[in-house]
């Protein structure tokens, strides 16, 4: 049975992140951004005079993907000069819907995308890079 891993950090903040899903760490101890890429965001908020206190840490989806594969939960389809779409499972739309619910509980005004699934979940637009330093709205 997966470890749930629940969202962490104020919900009066200014700031919101949110990933993709947890990774080994994260599910081993309970907490989002806790792993490798969590030391690494604790760097680049000390930067800015962050601390991570001060943001609330989510994940899009709740558990750790078998194998670190996502496709569990949902899947890109690339269909040549066609828009991108996506496969979703029930579990991912039960996911997002409550990712919504807790965003939407939180004060932040400023919500960053930490991965590709993150940035569908909240824009439905795909390649972060592409995106990367962009302002965009989100899905209502």
């Amino acid at each position: 049975m997966p470890r749930i891993v629940p969202p962490e950090g104020p919900l009066d903040c200014a700031i919101a992140i949110v990933g993709e899903a947890p990774g080994e760490d994260e599910e081993r101890f309970g907490r989002p951004f806790i792993g490798r890429s969590g030391q690494q965001l604790e760097k680049y908020l000390a930067t800015v005079g962050l601390q991570r206190s001060q943001i609330y840490l989510t994940n899009v989806v709740k558990e750790h993907p078998p194998h670190d594969d996502f496709r569990k939960f949902a899947r890109r389809i690339t269909s040549g000069k066609l828009k991108d779409t996506c496969e979703v499972t029930l579990e991912y739309e039960v996911y997002e819907r409550a990712l919504y619910e807790e965003l939407n509980s939180c004060s932040a005004n400023v919500i960053v995308a930490a991965g590709n699934w993150a940035l569908y979940a909240l824009t439905r637009k795909f390649g972060i890079e592409k995106y990367r330093g962009s302002q965009l709205e989100a899905v209502p």
